[in-house]
């Protein structure tokens, strides 16, 4: 569980603001509508729909270590209300556990699943350090981030699976025609073909806090935590604005004002920082 929760939400300069999100339990989400005039329709429909599955589910992810069921389950749902419809939308989701795969004794861990590219990091803050960790691509900490784990023009395996399918891509985005689209998995979508898939990226990191760690989680929209040379900055604010006392919903607000306004997108990030006992 989660010692202490902050979700903000910006619409920014877009006409719609088609991002929400989830907080359940231990389980953080965060979804990224895009395409046409329903991705937001789509995304709160996906978080609904993950929001509200069976712990029959949940407990069989849990114990083959897979989110796939879960991610299966509500693509089946989405393809039939959004057959033929437009819009679709990013999942991001962590769950916190104490089961380690790497060790037989019980201590905090991550599980992650995403469609799409939204953003997620570990945050270990010190008192004089940090320390970030990527939950997309498992690593912990990042010596070097580029967000090679989502699902776009930047990651090398879905350039390939896209290209061999017929796809071409221009900068940040894959083409079919004149269509374009920045991700290559995503639920609905299906105005733009069969290449795009809901079969989730899957990961695992430790946490393992020490007793002087502030270990927060950060899950957001790609308008809350760009990939560049921006995310050093963003998260050593995160970082002095936790060790200076304030808030998580604070920073959260903060981090989303700076960024919608900076970056001209959607901005929805989720701030949880890990209890040391409770999980």
């Amino acid at each position: 569980m989660f010692r202490e929760v902050g979700v903000a939400s910006v619409q920014g300069p877009k006409e719609a603001q088609q991002d929400t999100f989830l907080v359940k339990g231990n389980m953080i989400g965060v979804f990224d509508g895009n395409g046409y005039v329903h991705g937001a329709t789509v995304a709160n429909r996906v978080k609904e729909l993950f929001s509200g599955l069976d712990e029959t589910i949940l407990e069989e992810c849990r114990k083959v270590g897979s989110f796939a069921l879960a991610f299966s389950t509500v693509a089946a749902e989405i393809n039939n209300d959004w057959r033929g419809h437009g819009g679709g939308s990013t999942a991001t989701l962590v769950r916190t556990t104490l089961e380690n795969m790497a060790s037989p004794l019980p201590s905090p861990s991550a599980r992650t699943a995403w469609v799409g590219d939204s953003p997620a990091y570990s945050l270990r803050i010190r008192p004089d350090t940090l320390e970030v960790g990527d939950l997309l691509r498992g690593v912990n900490p990042v010596t070097w981030k580029t967000n090679l784990g989502a699902h776009n023009v930047d990651n090398p395996q879905e350039k390939t699976r896209m290209t061999d399918l017929g796809y071409t891509f221009d900068k940040d985005y894959f083409r079919r025609g004149r269509d374009g689209l920045q991700m290559s998995r995503a639920f609905g979508a299906h105005w733009f073909g069969s290449g795009v898939i809901a079969e989730p990226g899957e990961s695992w990191v430790p946490l393992l806090p020490e007793p002087e760690d502030r270990l927060v989680l950060a899950v957001g929209t790609d308008g809350s935590l760009p990939v560049g040379n921006t995310e050093d900055e963003i998260f050593s604010e995160i970082a002095e604005m936790v060790r200076g006392g304030q808030s998580l919903p604070a920073i959260a607000s903060y981090v989303t004002d700076k960024n919608a306004r900076n970056y001209g997108d959607n901005a929805t990030l989720v701030l949880a920082e890990v209890s040391h006992d409770q999980y």
